[in-house]
């Protein structure tokens, strides 16, 4: 039984590197994992858990993240100019994932750019320098959590690239089982599993948990604990319940991003500032020209 959702179908998908499909490991990965493919939640809710699965992995959050981390270690006001410039480009993105959610493959693309991973993180910098609300500290600790964000994806490029291991979502129901290929199916938001089926081969490890990780070590370091717990787990959840991954995969992301974190933290501490994250930037650019992942989330319909 093969499933397409307008993306590449599990016979044209090359076969995984590691676990190799049907192997004892995948299968037991799968087998962990199906409870959470199956589960059907609804749109309602289905519509809230997409923010959490699907914006830490999204460069144009970048530009709000980091003065939310800021903003988490601050005591002072934060009624200033450049914070609400901060929740107004907060809420331009959710009104434009909810225009994604309707089925606009295009704003999507547009969310995921190329120009959205400069301009994003760029965007992120200048609104945590230009805050006079905010202290050196948080400064610090802000720029301490883009740089975790874009050193930890570096490893996590490099073992997609030679791990080739195939999403759940293009997975043949062979070695998913037939009910969870069709649990697939009855999601409500259709649009989700369609744009991951365009980067097939990129399930182990995930890069959307690194992103959630990275961000919950930040906030729980700020006393936010209950929060960046909240955070990761339905962040994490979300990523199995859409078949974008496996247990393993998200297992895997968040110790790579927990790990980066505590080692950027002891080796820079309040000492981060924001050319770390910029140089980061530019190492994990320049991985990603390497592995040939710059454009694979972003390539355009055929015919359009």
């Amino acid at each position: 039984m093969a499933q397409t959702f307008g993306g590449t179908a599990p016979s044209t998908a090359p076969p995984s590197l590691f676990p190799p499909d049907g192997a004892r490991l995948d299968r037991l990965d799968k087998f962990i994992s199906r409870p959470l493919f199956r589960l059907q939640l609804g749109l309602p809710l289905e519509v809230v858990l997409s923010v959490p699965g699907c914006f830490f992995g999204m460069p144009s959050i970048l530009a709000v993240l980091p003065s939310v981390v800021a903003g988490a270690c601050t005591t002072s006001s934060l009624h200033g100019l450049h914070t609400r410039l901060s929740a107004l480009i907060g809420l331009l993105i959710l009104v434009a994932w909810g225009y994604v959610l309707a089925g606009s493959e295009r704003v999507a693309l547009r969310l995921f750019s190329l120009r959205a991973c400069v301009i994003g993180p760029l965007v992120g910098v200048w609104l945590v320098e230009a805050n006079p609300a905010f202290g050196g500290a948080a400064r610090a600790r802000a720029h301490l959590m883009l740089t975790s964000w874009f050193a930890a994806l570096v490893p996590t490029l490099v073992l997609k690239k030679f791990s080739r291991r195939r999403r759940p979502i293009v997975s043949a129901a062979a070695t998913l089982g037939e009910a969870t290929v069709a649990a697939a199916g009855q999601k409500r938001l259709r649009i989700i599993p369609k744009l991951l089926s365009r980067d097939s081969n990129a399930a182990l490890p995930s890069g959307d948990a690194v992103g959630a990780l990275i961000f919950a070590y930040a906030l729980g370091s700020c006393g936010y604990r209950r929060c960046a717990l909240a955070c990761a787990l339905s962040s994490c959840t979300a990523r199995i319940y859409w078949h974008a991954h496996h247990v393993l995969d998200v297992a895997l992301g968040a110790t790579i991003a927990l790990g980066t974190s505590a080692a950027l933290e002891l080796a820079l501490g309040d000492a981060a500032c924001w050319w770390h994250a910029l140089l980061a930037e530019v190492l994990l650019t320049m991985v990603a020209v390497l592995c040939g992942t710059h454009n694979n989330a972003h390539k355009k319909p055929k015919g359009r």
